[in-house]
């Protein structure tokens, strides 16, 4: 996959497509600037759910993880395409998005991820990321576990289906 190309794939927690790989900085989903490609309303809420979640795992502010969490639900229960919420520049009219989740919205559209997403996925490993597949182990239990001298390795739990 080329440096401006992205890939969607299934959330483990949610089940909505994601982004998983984004193009150069300017560049939209596709490798041209100002393309949204097809973000929706689903990928984005998923988008902001997985920050929540990395931030509740690092442990670094949980009132985060929960601004996350309204603005993905504010997210996924809008009628309408949030793109044009993006395009006007109307983003913090919805409940519960303040410029700053703004700017991540708007990362989002224009390079499918943010900084603060990029970091956090570098930041926790991936195998300590997948272990939010497993039914009852959320984001603030994996987080102590992980915290507290780690997470046990996929291979010792259970398999998830």
């Amino acid at each position: 996959m080329g440096p401006a190309q992205a890939r969607a794939e299934r959330s483990p927690r949610h089940g909505a497509s994601r982004v998983t790989a984004g193009p150069e900085r300017g560049e939209g989903l596709n490798g041209k600037s100002g393309d949204r490609q097809e973000i929706t309303n689903k990928t984005v809420a998923a988008l902001l759910e997985e920050i929540a979640d990395l931030v509740e795992i690092d442990g670094t502010d949980a009132r985060k993880a929960g601004s996350y969490r309204r603005a993905a639900r504010t997210v996924s229960g809008l009628r309408e395409d949030l793109w044009a919420y993006v395009a006007e520049d109307r983003l913090e009219e919805l409940p519960g998005i303040g410029p700053a989740i703004a700017a991540k919205i708007r990362d989002f559209y224009q390079r499918g991820s943010t900084r603060l997403l990029d970091e956090l996925r570098v930041r926790i490993p991936e195998g300590v990321r997948a272990l939010l597949a497993v039914p009852g182990l959320g984001p603030r239990t994996l987080g102590r576990l992980y915290r507290g001298g780690g997470a046990p390795p996929p291979a010792a739990l259970p398999a998830v289906r």
